[in-house]
């Protein structure tokens, strides 16, 4: 099993992709490209990015149980948007829950 130190190391080259990919996305379309990158596999199931303006990003909360998980881990988050997207300068995150279409 891998130790502390590889998997820290391993970051580095896969934000370096992450953020190629979010250049190469363009800035209407980074976000969402970038958003299962920070946040992993499992919450990107339960999650959509809606938008991003003025320095917020909208995440749309798909099952009401990954609310508070998503909420958890605002600061780690906004932390791995910064290194991965810094263009963006995204200030904020906004997790709203899905709306109800009945």
């Amino acid at each position: 099993m891998a130790n502390w130190h590889e998997l820290t190391s391993a970051r580095a080259p896969l934000e370096q992709i992450a953020t190629e990919l979010a250049r190469r996305a363009g800035a209407e379309h980074a976000p969402s490209v970038v958003w299962p990158l920070v946040c992993g596999a499992a919450m990107a199931a339960h999650t959509r990015v809606l938008e991003c303006a003025s320095g917020t990003l909208r995440i749309e909360v798909l099952d009401p149980a990954w609310q508070a998980p998503a909420s958890e881990l605002y600061t780690e988050y906004l932390a791995k948007l910064a290194r991965i997207f810094p263009d963006a300068r995204i200030q904020r995150l906004e997790f709203v829950a899905v709306r109800n279409s009945r």
